[in-house]
């Protein structure tokens, strides 16, 4: 097979998962007419992404996103919140990626995200602390999944204290993407729970780029337990709500801004 038809393969099955990210459930008859292709295209990519655990097929021709989520109804709910800024946020970040790369992720949801879309990147190092993302990329023929060790934090599924800090400290990182729960341009990046704050701080410590992803809500807010300045991060990842003057505020300290198009959920 050529390349450029790889590629267009890739590029579908990349736009469907976004489809399904994006609706409650899409029909098989309505993704070949959307991408002017037959259903049994369209079937084999759904093939490839329910065997990488993206989706799941229906009874009633039709696939809905995989919830990987419904253990806890507080985490499904925060993934939810802002969804669509964050599906359009982790398709920023996974332009960022190359591959043969090792990457750190931390316990976010807008992570989790991020994830769904590695099966585009070849040979990539994943190194989390994130208990959730074993579902999502469990199957993964193209990558190498190092889950960090240590006490397990059941309201957020992740792995925090010593045994993770120590572990996350043993690898260089190409790049490290994570979130928080308030960005400050004065006061840095901030979180609720200050147990979450060690893990991230070892994450950025051996990062060659830090990757913030927030959604606008997050911006000009602080909270208790600051981990970080705003001076050691490289790239914030944000959506086209967030407010400009925050925009300028943290460029002023020297971090690149990309900003995310904003993704209509439309009806497939």
């Amino acid at each position: 097979m050529a390349r450029s038809d790889q590629k267009s393969i890739a590029e579908r099955r990349r736009n469907i998962l976004l489809d399904v990210c994006m609706n409650h459930e899409v029909s098989i008859a309505s993704l070949a007419q959307k991408y002017n292709t037959s259903q049994m295209t369209i079937w084999r990519d759904l093939e490839d992404l329910s065997r990488n655990h993206y989706i799941q097929k229906t009874q009633t021709g039709k696939v809905k996103k995989t919830n990987t989520l419904s253990l806890d109804p507080n985490i499904y709910s925060r993934s939810q919140d802002h969804h669509a800024e964050k599906v359009a946020i982790a398709l920023k970040a996974i332009d960022l990626i190359n591959n043969n790369e090792i990457i750190g992720i931390d316990n976010s949801t807008t992570a989790m995200e991020l994830a769904r879309l590695f099966f585009t990147k070849e040979s990539i190092t994943v190194v989390s602390n994130n208990m959730l993302l074993m579902p999502i990329l469990y199957g993964h023929t193209k990558l190498k999944f190092i889950s960090a060790g240590g006490a397990l934090k059941f309201s957020g599924y992740s792995t925090e204290g010593d045994i993770a800090i120590n572990t996350i400290h043993q690898f260089n990182y190409d790049k490290v993407f994570f979130s928080c729960n308030a960005v400050d341009a004065k006061f840095g990046l901030s979180n609720t729970d200050e147990f979450e704050t060690g893990t991230k701080q070892a994450f950025l410590r051996n990062a060659l780029q830090k990757v913030l992803l927030c959604d606008h809500s997050k911006l000009g807010k602080k909270a208790v337990f600051r981990f970080c300045e705003l001076k050691n991060v490289d790239i914030l990842i944000t959506d086209s709500e967030a407010d400009e003057k925050q925009i300028r505020a943290i460029e002023e300290n020297g971090v690149r801004v990309i900003v995310a198009d904003e993704i209509k959920n439309e009806t497939v």
